[in-house]
């Protein structure tokens, strides 16, 4: 794989990988500056504010299997596994540490519901003939 190539596969993932925390993050601070979650940062305290938060990390994952997909600059699946890897593995570190923020439920269940989520939103990519 030349240097270009490579440079394109890094930012296909990386944009994916950005984009859902993006959303996330400004999704929370709006969420927040509306007084619907607590102030940004401090965990949530009740079971619909849980589900809420999770539908929409939830959603923003898909988007960021749909973008790696799409910016891939070949096999766009295989950057949307590549994705889903860097994913698992920094949702199980969000799952150590965020134990005094969130239950364990929640924090699993991000990790449960992204894979397939990211998965989604490639094949979607891929399916659309927008690739």
């Amino acid at each position: 794989m030349n240097a270009s190539r490579l440079l394109r596969s890094t930012a296909a993932c990386a944009a994916g990988l950005v984009s859902n925390v993006a959303l996330t993050v400004a999704t929370d601070l709006a969420f927040s500056a509306a007084g619907v979650l607590p102030p940004f940062g401090t965990g949530y305290s009740t079971t619909w504010m849980l589900l809420l938060a999770l539908s929409y990390r939830t959603l923003f994952a898909g988007v960021g299997g749909f973008l790696t997909a799409r910016l891939a600059p070949a096999a766009p699946m295989r950057h949307v596994y590549w994705l889903m890897a860097i994913g698992l593995v920094l949702g199980a570190l969000s799952a150590i540490g965020g134990r005094e923020m969130f239950p364990a439920w929640y924090l699993l269940a991000i990790v449960a519901l992204s894979l397939p989520a990211t998965w989604l939103g490639g094949a979607r990519a891929t399916r659309s003939g927008m690739t």
